[in-house]
């Protein structure tokens, strides 16, 4: 095998891989790259065992040529010190050659390493299949949007695998992300083209999709379903991951049935309100604020014992119903908030003490949040 590669494409694509390499395994392969060099391309394999990507750089992108040179074969390169060693060569091409059955040569001519490797037919055999003929397909902005609305509402720990993931799913014509940790709910729609049968309903890790959103230049996500696995495809890069276990809450259970109380607010004014009132809790990962609202008013306050208060009313507003106070994590409003991305949001609320829904004009988006019990 032998590869003469530009140094700053193969450090790319590197880059995008080593997301999916685990820092500790039980699989020693999983620590490791598997580079495929053909006449016309590099394919890079890395995997963590539940997320698996393969990205394939090209010889040649365009007018840019990419790989100079090579000779088809297969090794196993320890991930983080390849990476590494790619970074801080200052050549601009790099080339790496079989020296033997188990040491590869890497150098840039000015600075040569040579590695131990492994064998590339011990690596695990994982199929990266697609079928794009059974895909969902999705415009990257809109993947993206639905990404960026959920995720921050994903569980990090001490819950239900399921929660630790973005609930993908279709019914009809809409494609729904749904997350949770139990304490709030952000659901995110997109309106297809056409329905996509059949229908689909599964939970994936949210670093999926993460690493997804990452890449540059894709103009559309190809979703694949299958058995207990999920395919993603986006350019020339697919990714193969395990399903979570778990039933999702369905959110029109949760979704309050009625809201007699509702505020209105210009949603940048209402951020800014939130941050200024909450200068006093510095250094409270939990901030909290009580809002207090009546026809004639609307009132933020939020207090600390290490520094004291701080109120604020707020000036442009409209509100249905009596007098109405609540208390909720100021994270989790703001989160909501800059979720839904529209310049003017709602507060639903239920009653005091009860879930309560921030949405927009859309009425399949919206997001969820649990009040806090307090005597502020």
């Amino acid at each position: 095998m032998k590869l003469t590669v530009k140094a700053i494409a193969l450090s790319k694509i590197l880059n995008q891989a080593i997301d999916a390499i685990p820092a500790k395994s039980t699989e020693p392969s999983f620590l490791n790259f598997l580079f495929t060099v053909t006449k016309d391309s590099l394919e890079v394999l890395a995997s963590d065992g539940t997320i698996t990507m393969k990205t394939i750089l090209p010889a040649k992108e365009g007018k840019e040529q990419n790989i100079i040179d090579s000779e088809p074969g297969r090794v196993q390169v320890p991930a983080h010190l390849f990476l590494e060693i790619v970074r801080k060569l200052s050549g601009d091409v790099v080339t790496l050659s079989m020296a033997d059955s188990t040491v590869l040569s890497v150098s840039d001519n000015h600075t040569f390493y040579t590695l131990n490797t492994f064998n590339p037919n011990e690596y695990p055999d994982i199929d990266m299949s697609f079928d794009e003929s059974k895909a969902l397909h999705i415009p990257a902005p809109d993947f993206v949007r639905l990404f960026q609305c959920t995720n921050f509402a994903v569980a990090t720990r001490g819950a239900k695998q399921c929660f630790l993931g973005i609930n993908i799913r279709t019914e009809g014509q809409v494609l729904y992300f749904l997350a949770t940790d139990a304490m709030r709910l952000a659901q995110r729609s997109l309106t297809l083209p056409v329905a996509f049968e059949p229908a689909i309903k599964f939970t994936v890790p949210v670093k999926v999709l993460a690493m997804i959103v990452k890449l540059e230049g894709i103009k559309e996500v190809l979703v694949e379903p299958g058995d207990n696995k999920a395919i993603f495809k986006a350019g020339d890069t697919v990714f193969q991951t395990r399903l979570y276990n778990g039933e999702f809450p369905s959110p029109d259970r949760i979704r309050p049935a009625s809201t007699p109380y509702v505020l209105t607010v210009n949603s940048d004014e209402f951020l800014a309100a939130l941050d200024r009132v909450t200068l006093v809790t510095m250094g409270n990962l939990a901030s909290i604020a009580r809002l207090t609202c009546s026809k004639d008013g609307a009132e933020l306050v939020a207090s600390s014992q290490p520094f004291g208060s701080a109120k604020e009313h707020l000036d442009k507003f409209t509100f249905e119903g009596d007098l109405f106070d609540i208390t909720f994590n100021v994270k989790f409003v703001a989160d909501a908030v800059r979720a839904l991305a529209s310049p003017k949001i709602s507060l639903a609320f239920a009653g005091e003490g009860k879930l309560f829904m921030i949405k927009n004009d859309d009425p399949a988006n919206f997001q969820i949040v649990t009040p806090i019990r307090t005597n502020m």
